[in-house]
């Protein structure tokens, strides 16, 4: 999700606002390498200038962190002034704090909403606004609701709940609350792609019943690509006459779809692309 929203292009079939991102990596930094090489591989594009990562230990509720950090962020690499924050994870940025205290759970979202405020551009006809996304783990006993005291979901604008059915091997992504917006929306379900030496999620076509057919835009790009050979994603996005952050939510669907596939940056029709658009099939011996 960052990373789309760093590129401005679509995150599993959702529309992002193209904007500076910060990734503060509390824990698992050790992977995240890995994590983007996969990305990369995965959406045939290079990870975006506007994507920043911070592993350094952040502890936001002492006394003039918040203010710190809000300015270093601000004017570290060129003024990048992030309009979307990640923490990942929510108990790391209060080590030594009682989480199960409701007033430290309150101090939390009280300095998201003021690094929120801090980050908005206050430029005239510049309406965005900054959001700040904490990654938090569910109770032990209670996988319905965030670990610690409960006042923290309750003074939260939105939280998005993830559940992983290891039978299924999916993860259900479900608006929980949301404040100001509708929170009946249909749930977005994922699976794992093992993509290098990581994981990426896509859409899980097996659970939204099926969806093995393209529309009529997408099967002409389909065989765009089929006329033309292997292409990068941008090759094939210019021969359709898009351009490539708009492409690439149809080019991910025809994949998933197995229709295409993408290997080292280039994607290629697949015998089951072949047949869809009645031409011959590639020889498999």
């Amino acid at each position: 999700l960052a990373l789309c929203v760093a590129a401005g292009i679509p995150w599993q079939g959702h529309e992002t606002t193209h904007v500076p991102v910060l990734y503060v990596l509390t824990e698992g930094r050790g992977a995240i390498g890995r994590r983007l090489a996969a990305w990369e591989q995965h959406y045939g594009i290079e990870i975006p200038k506007t994507f920043h990562t911070l592993t350094a230990p952040v502890n936001l509720l002492d006394d003039g962190v918040a203010e710190d950090f809000a300015w270093m962020v601000r004017y570290m690499s060129g003024h990048i002034n992030p309009l979307f924050i990640v923490f990942d994870t929510l108990s790391r940025v209060g080590s030594g704090s009682d989480q199960n205290d409701n007033a430290v759970m309150q101090a939390t979202v009280d300095v998201a909403d003021y690094l929120n405020v801090a980050m908005t551009p206050d430029m005239e006809g510049d309406d965005r606004r900054a959001c700040t996304l904490f990654i938090a783990h569910t109770g032990w006993a209670d996988s319905t609701h965030v670990r610690g005291g409960s006042a923290f979901e309750s003074a939260v604008s939105t939280s998005l709940r993830v559940e992983r059915d290891k039978d299924l091997a999916t993860v259900t992504i479900t608006a929980a609350k949301q404040r100001d917006l509708r929170d009946d929306l249909d749930p977005i379900r994922l699976t794992p792609l093992e993509v290098g030496h990581a994981l990426v999620m896509v859409p899980d076509h097996r659970v939204f019943g099926d969806s093995k057919k393209l529309t009529g835009t997408q099967v002409k790009k389909l065989r765009v690509l089929c006329d033309g050979g292997a292409m990068t994603i941008g090759e094939w996005a210019s021969a359709c006459g898009v351009a490539a952050n708009s492409f690439i939510t149809s080019a991910r669907i025809i994949c998933d779809l197995g229709y295409a596939v993408s290997l080292s940056g280039a994607y290629t029709v697949t015998n089951a692309g072949r047949g869809l658009l009645n031409v011959p099939l590639e020889d498999q011996s």
